[in-house]
Order: C-alpha cells, then structure tokens, then sequence
C-alpha cells in the first residue's frame, strides 16, 4: 500500500460505519411513505443548504470531472462548465419555487402529467429521470472504487468487485434503514468531510504559488474549427449551456429534496446551497489551474494522490488521508441522494399490488424490494462494464453511460417550459412526439460520434435536442 493508505483507510471505515449508525438510529424502516421518502416534508432550510452542497458536489461528475477537463479546456472551462452550471442551479431554484406554490407532486414525472395532463409523456419523463440519476448513482460508486484502489500497489482481481460491494451496501443500508431522514443527517457530515478535502486542495494550490507556480488559463484547444472531428471551444459553449443547465430539472433527486422541505423555506435553502457548491466548485478548479501551470495536469485520481502525497510525512499521513476521506463523502453523499430519488421514482413506475396494505412489515418488504432491486441492478452494470473494460469497446460503454447520465436535457427543458409558462403549453401529445423526437436525435449523435470518432456531432447534438423539446412544449400566441 502508499504511504498514508493505513489512516486513509481507517478514516473511511470508521465513516461508514457512522453513517450506517446515523440510519439504524433514524429507525424508519417500517414508518409511513411520507416519513420514509420524505422525511415527514420537514426539512429546514439549513438542512435543505448542506443537504443540496453536499449532494451536488458530486466527486464522479463535478470535481474530478472539472480538474480533468481543465487539462483540455483551460479558463473556458471554469466560464462555461461553472457558470452554466450556477445557472442552471439558480434556473431550477426558481422552477421549484414556482411549481410548489401550485402543484402538490413528488416526483418529476407527477409534475408533468399534473401540469399536461399526459400519463404517456410522465412516464416518459419518469423513465429518462430514473435512467439519468441511475447512471450518476453508477458513476459514483465507480470512480470511489477507483479512488480507493489507488491505495494499493498492487492489486487483487477481487479488490474492486469487493470495494464496490461494500460502498453500495453502506449506501444501501442506511437508506434502507433511515430513508429520507438517514440521508440528510449522513449530509451533514459528509459535507464537512468534504470541505476539508477541499481544504486540502487549497492548501497545495497555496503551496504551489508560494513556491512561484502561475496558473495555466490558456486552453489548449482552438476557439472555433469547422472539422466535426476536432474539438474546440464553441461547440463545447453550446454543449455546456444545455447539459448543464436542463438536466437538473429533469433530476429526481433535487426534486425530492425540495419536496422534502418545508414550502416555504425552498427557496432560500436552495439558494445558500448553490452559493456553498459553487465556491466548493471554484476552489476545485482553481487548484486544477494551478496544477496545470505546474505541469500537472489532473486526469486520473492518481495524479491527485501523487501530488499530495509528495509533499513529505505531514502530506502523507494528514493531508492525504483528509483528501481521501472527503472524496469518499462526496461521493456517497451524490450516491445515498441518487439511490433514494431511485426507489421513489420506481415505486411510483412499479406500484405494489398490495399498497393499500400498510403495516409495518408490508411497508419494510416493500421498500427492501425496491432498493434491492436497484443494487442488483447495479451490481449487473458493474459486471458489465468490467467485462468491457480492457477491451475494445471500453471507451464506448464509459461514453454510453456519460450520454445516458446527460441525456435528460430536452425533458429539463420540457420541465422549464412547464414551470415558467403553464399557460402557454401544447398539447400532451404533440409534446410527447416532439420530446421523442428530441430524444432520438440525441440517439443518433451518439452512434454517429462513436462511429465516426467525431465528438463534435454529441456536443451539437445537446443544444438542438433542447430546442426541439422546448418548441415541442412551447406554444406561441
């Protein structure tokens, strides 16, 4: 093992044996649906904040993706990526003050076929939510399993199935144990682990300008080409504008959070949440600059491992060990968020035959059904992508899961368009086609991308599936 792998460790059991602590002692495994699911929609506005902070700073597809993509993108990364991000947090902060004030729902799917009056396009909304927060709860535990396999020199071929197994059972466990409530206390320390991992962050960043180390802002690739086959900025404007800002409308598990809280502390819950992730966020990629002016440029976990771990003892055995255990809390808190708003979105897709029956076994049997069914599922993928890892088609199935997770867009829109203009809507049926229609298009830019070796056709192919799904849901007068 590294040096610092012993405390790093250590640290994380002793986290996760804690927050399986904090669900068996909520006890609301066999309490009714809306304590459950819900946590009684008695969330303050503070647990609401760390809540959010802590599940949005997600570490498979916030942090370690922005550093990565700092390598590639320069400054146009923190402009687009950040700021589309920011807005379309605020964009959905605004959404979900709106439709509370006139819909009582709890999941996305509800919100449309309350407002449109279709139970084709809800489901169809429904299943493209739970594909996307499915996909991002897969993500999570994948990039922690290799996070922590960077702890080994050398490995066993049973370490990561092993290591994926555990955080998913940690997640499953207290979610099972404490449902909604379980989650938001496990937040609030996760999202103190994760500051100081963050922390961390800031403490090399500050070392490396101490020692006359400039940011990189430069990107390192052209502002605008015509070739489909290279990228450059423009395309990746477009791209940001609408895979950063539309799919949170689409996301169940924000969705769940704000129902979860009480109406009228909403707005201003969400609000100090996104002022707490997006400074979280900016650290992070700031650092990453910095890093990059020092010709580290952050592609792998690895490369973050091996800078902390190279400033000497104190960054082997303090440093590092915070550095892990954040990432590891970061990465649960997204998890734990993305499985719950799993198993309400497939309870209400998957109604149980005997739902009228209450009891407290019945209500324990039924949620262990759901939630079990979500970590089989998940286990399947597992096995799938490591049967494609390490041959040919590796890079396609990692780009498959990245275009399902991002895939939500058009229905974000639809979303948009439902909470900003309700009295302008087409009807449920031309949506529906139109949403399709939006949603093929992206099919289509996928296969010819990876057919092709073209990345340009899926950046492109983002924008214009919203804009067909908003002139679907839009009527002008």
């Amino acid at each position: 093992m590294i040096s610092g792998a012993n405390e790093a460790i250590i640290t994380t059991l002793l986290s996760l044996l804690f927050f399986v602590a904090l669900g068996i002692r909520s006890s609301l495994r066999t309490a009714p649906d809306e304590d459950f699911w819900f946590a009684h929609r008695s969330l303050t506005s503070d647990e609401l904040a760390t809540t959010w902070s802590a599940g949005t700073v997600a570490y498979a597809v916030t942090i370690l993706y922005y550093m990565q993509m700092v390598s590639v993108f320069g400054w146009a990364i923190f402009l687009i990526s950040l700021l589309t991000y920011l807005f379309g947090q605020l964009l959905f902060r605004s959404a979900a003050s709106r439709v509370a004030a006139r819909i009582d729902f709890t999941t996305v799917g509800q919100l449309v076929a309350d407002a449109t009056g279709s139970r084709r396009l809800a489901t169809l909304v429904e299943i493209a939510g739970l594909t996307s927060v499915f996909v991002l709860l897969y993500l999570e535990l994948l990039l922690g399993v290799n996070l922590a396999s960077t702890l080994f020199v050398s490995k066993s071929p049973y370490a990561e199935p092993v290591l994926f197994l555990l955080m998913l059972a940690t997640i499953f466990g207290y979610v099972l144990f404490g449902g909604m409530r379980a989650v938001v206390d496990s937040d609030r320390w996760q999202f103190r682990l994760i500051l100081c991992s963050v922390a961390v962050l800031a403490i090399y960043g500050a070392i490396l300008l101490a020692n006359g180390v400039a940011p990189n802002w430069a990107p390192a690739i052209p502002y605008v080409v015509w070739d489909m086959k290279s990228q450059d900025i423009a395309s990746f404007v477009l791209f940001g504008l609408a895979v950063n800002t539309f799919p949170l409308l689409c996301q169940n598990s924000l969705w769940q959070m704000t129902t979860s809280t009480l109406p009228q502390d909403v707005a201003e819950g969400v609000k100090i949440g996104i002022i707490k992730s997006f400074l979280i966020f900016l650290v992070v990629v700031i650092v990453a600059l910095i890093m990059r002016g020092n010709d580290q440029p952050v592609r792998s976990s690895q490369d973050l491992t091996a800078a902390i771990t190279g400033l000497g003892l104190v960054g082997q055995h303090l440093l590092f060990p915070l550095l892990f255990v954040g990432f590891i809390a970061a990465m649960i808190s997204t998890a734990d968020n993305a499985l719950i708003a799993c198993g309400v979105t497939l309870r209400r897709l998957l109604p149980e035959s005997n739902e009228s029956d209450t009891s407290p076994r019945n209500l324990f049997i039924g949620r262990l059904r759901i939630l079990g069914l979500i970590a089989l599922a998940q286990v399947i993928l597992f096995v799938l992508f490591t049967y494609a890892w390490g041959r040919d088609f590796q890079g396609t199935f990692l780009n498959l899961l990245f275009f399902l997770f991002g895939q939500a867009a058009p229905l974000g829109a639809l979303v948009a368009v439902i909470a900003f203009y309700p009295d302008n809507l087409r009807q449920g049926n031309v949506m529906t086609i139109g949403v399709t229609l939006s949603w093929i298009c992206g099919v289509l830019a996928f296969f010819v991308s990876v057919e092709m070796a073209a990345p340009k056709y899926q950046f492109l192919a983002a924008p214009i599936s919203v804009l067909i799904a908003i002139a679907s849901a839009y009527r002008f007068k």
